[in-house]
């Protein structure tokens, strides 16, 4: 049987190649149910089906035009950081 390219387990660094998120952060969308469950290979071996992570990216693009009036991250962080004048 011939294995389709788009099947094979790939690791956490070509998944980061992939999705250039944390380790930990994976694991927590994972948890959540928003990501990929990994394939656990060995008793310190993990694995994703690049099938699945590229099908995530996919459906990422296409949630992409929903968060056009989103406020940016960066914006909103810097304003819980801005120092609160008259307190």
């Amino acid at each position: 049987m011939v294995e389709h390219p788009s099947d094979r387990i790939i690791d956490r660094h070509e998944r980061r190649q992939l999705v250039p998120y944390s380790d930990n952060h994976i694991l927590r969308l994972e948890r959540a149910g928003s990501f990929p469950k990994r394939l656990k290979l060995g008793a310190n071996r993990v694995g994703w089906l690049l099938s699945e992570v590229r099908d995530w990216i996919e459906r990422r693009k296409g949630e992409r035009g929903q968060f056009a009036g989103a406020q940016p991250a960066e914006l909103r962080y810097a304003r819980r950081q801005a120092p609160r004048l008259g307190r």
